[in-house]
């Protein structure tokens, strides 16, 4: 299991890392995925309102006075969910930009599972009949 959020590397180094190895290597986060903590998340929205299926999932992305919160975890939510057919809204302000191969990713598995995917700087349109809000 690794974890290496250095920008512009950690996703490279990780799959570097399992083309060298006889074991697995484990996600544990990088640049660019979270990939467990979006199956936990996945996990616990199915827990607590059912088939994810059709429900408005509002991820709201936006500063920290501590710090500038990775993008990894956005960008692992708007993959993951919109593969599960939610209507996901990713709510942030117009200078947060996510990797556009990403965010082109996401409106191909809305085509692929339905649901749906819309990006917004409006913070209250985006909470509006939300099922579930994710502030990160």
């Amino acid at each position: 299991a690794i974890r290496q959020c250095d920008w512009d590397f950690g996703n490279q180094y990780i799959n570097e890392v399992a083309k060298a190895s006889r074991v697995p290597v484990l996600n544990m986060q990088c640049d660019v995925y979270h990939p467990f903590q979006i199956l936990a998340d996945l996990m616990t929205i199915i827990e607590k309102v059912g088939d994810p299926r059709g429900k408005t999932i509002n991820v709201s992305w936006a500063y920290a006075s501590s710090y500038q919160k990775p993008i990894s975890v956005p960008q692992s939510l708007i993959l993951q969910m919109t593969r599960f057919g939610m209507n996901v809204r990713l709510t942030h302000p117009p200078e947060y930009k996510l990797m556009p191969d990403i965010v082109q990713q996401a409106k191909d598995n809305v085509r692929q599972h339905g649901g749906s995917f819309e990006m917004l700087d409006d913070f209250d349109a985006g909470f509006k009949g939300a099922d579930i809000v994710y502030p990160k």
